[in-house]
């Protein structure tokens, strides 16, 4: 196909693309310097043909090389997303995680899922929930073993 084409598939990032149906990924390859012994990472950019438009920026795709180029500029194909940004899961768990750790995605969705007033009848708000139990944590903390005394 093109010049740079060296691996009929490849891994790469998927970064930001003005093409309407193409990605523009990423692709690091180490080339090695024979003088100094080394591999030294070489970046270049291809066009991928992304139809759908399922891929986000941040992704990390598997980039196939199309038989015929669509267009002199899109020459591979979206493969396989290997990694989707945002949607981390622990392989060994299967557990949502960030750098923190585990989310516990039922006390996730109990904490800010807000339920409209017609469907639950309560009048107030989920943010006014959180700030009375805001209102009584911060009254427990400032009266102490003494808020029986205070009858506040």
């Amino acid at each position: 196909m093109g010049s740079r084409s060296f691996a009929k598939i490849i891994l790469g990032q998927v970064i930001e693309s003005k093409l309407p149906d193409a990605a523009k990924v990423l692709v690091t390859r180490l080339v090695l310097d024979k003088y100094v012994m080394q591999y030294f990472p070489i970046k270049f950019r291809v066009f991928a043909f992304d139809h759908k438009q399922v891929t986000r920026v941040g992704d990390v795709v598997l980039v196939k090389e199309l038989d015929a180029q669509r267009t002199p500029h899109i020459t591979h194909k979206i493969e396989k997303i290997i990694y989707s940004i945002g949607n981390v899961r622990d392989p060994l768990t299967g557990m949502r995680c960030d750098s923190q750790g585990y989310w516990d995605e039922d006390e996730r969705e109990k904490m800010f899922k807000e339920t409209p007033e017609e469907q639950t009848g309560l009048e107030e708000t989920f943010a006014e929930r959180r700030g009375n139990w805001e209102f009584e944590k911060m009254k427990d903390n400032l009266l102490g073993k003494d808020k029986e005394k205070w009858k506040i």
